[in-house]
């Protein structure tokens, strides 16, 4: 039975992978994770991935360059046939994170997944993150505006809310990012499936609902209904 999460180390994103090659890496840590070695066609990684042969082929190069999977070639011993390679995960240590299954369906672009993980990576234990964008793009190598884009398509498909965060002081500071697991994304789509029409421009109704759940949680946490942990960082 697999596993409803899976488990991406945060080492994962320094080694500035593209969004092929870190699409194929996430699917495998999702099928394989637990295990030393495996044996997969490269025709299943591309069903699996939603890509091309070819894509999966230049991502496994990328990611044996890397050094994140070890290949080893197969022969028929008698016909002397190739045979599916077989691969090794690399083992990274430090901290992880974890996504929903769910997720790999939902994100169809692999920038979508990209940046998805990127702010996952940063958030906390009550799926809220304070990434700037320029830490954003530090992260994925992607540009600005690339990263603003998918950001919107997220939000979208109901996967995190975006709002500014505004100081004591009425200053701007780097966006709030929350990211709703799938139980919270089921109920936020049913609302707007049963009561406003779902389309392509209903935007404006996705903020609007976000808005609300977060305003309330925001009311119970000043009522102390909700106590969220906090980190105090020393930088002495």
């Amino acid at each position: 039975m697999k596993r409803r999460y899976v488990k991406i180390p945060n080492d994962i994103m320094t080694y500035k992978l593209k969004p092929v090659a870190f699409r194929v890496i996430v699917t495998l840590y999702s099928e394989f994770f637990m295990t030393n070695e495996f044996v997969i066609k490269h025709d299943t990684i591309a069903q699996k991935c939603g890509i091309s042969v070819s894509s999966v082929k230049r991502a496994i190069n990328e990611l044996v360059k890397a050094e994140l999977i070890e290949k080893q070639s197969r022969y028929d011993f008698f016909s002397r046939k190739r045979l599916c390679s077989k691969y090794k995960l690399k083992r990274l240590s430090g901290n992880y994170f974890t996504i929903d299954r769910g997720v790999l369906d939902l994100t169809e672009d692999n920038y979508q997944l990209m940046v998805y993980c990127a702010i996952k990576s940063c958030a906390n234990k009550n799926g809220r993150a304070f990434p700037s964008i320029k830490r954003l793009m530090n992260i994925t190598g992607l540009s600005a505006p690339t990263i603003i884009k998918h950001t919107n398509t997220l939000m979208k498909c109901g996967l995190l809310y975006k709002c500014n965060y505004i100081s004591q002081a009425c200053d701007y500071g780097n966006n709030n990012y929350t990211v709703w697991n799938m139980n919270v994304r089921v109920i936020i789509m049913w609302i707007l499936s049963r009561f406003v029409n779902v389309r392509n421009d209903s935007f404006m109704y996705i903020s609007f609902v976000f808005d609300i759940i977060v305003s309330f949680e925001d009311f119970l946490i000043s009522r102390n209904s909700i106590v969220y942990p906090v980190q105090i960082w020393d930088d002495s």
